[in-house]
C-alpha cells in the first residue's frame, strides 16, 4: 500500500481526505452494528407479539 505525504495536501485536500476516511470508518462500523441492532429489535419486536415470519418477509426473507 503506498503511503500519502499528508503535507504535500492544501488544506481542502485535506479536509476531503479527512471526510472520505471518516465516511469510510463510519461505514464500516454500521456494518459491524447493524446485525446486533436488527436481532435486538426483532427481539423486542416477538416480545411485545409480534409475528416473527413478518419479519422475515419484510427483511426480504420467505
Amino acid at each position: 500500500m503506498a503511503t500519502t505525504d499528508y503535507s504535500k495536501l492544501t488544506d481542502a485536500q485535506l479536509e476531503q481526505t479527512r471526510v472520505a476516511l471518516m465516511s469510510e470508518l463510519e461505514r464500516r462500523r454500521n456494518l459491524a452494528r447493524i446485525p446486533t441492532d436488527i436481532r435486538a429489535l426483532a427481539e423486542q419486536y416477538e416480545a411485545a407479539g409480534g409475528d416473527p415470519a413478518e419479519l422475515a418477509v419484510e427483511l426480504g426473507g420467505q
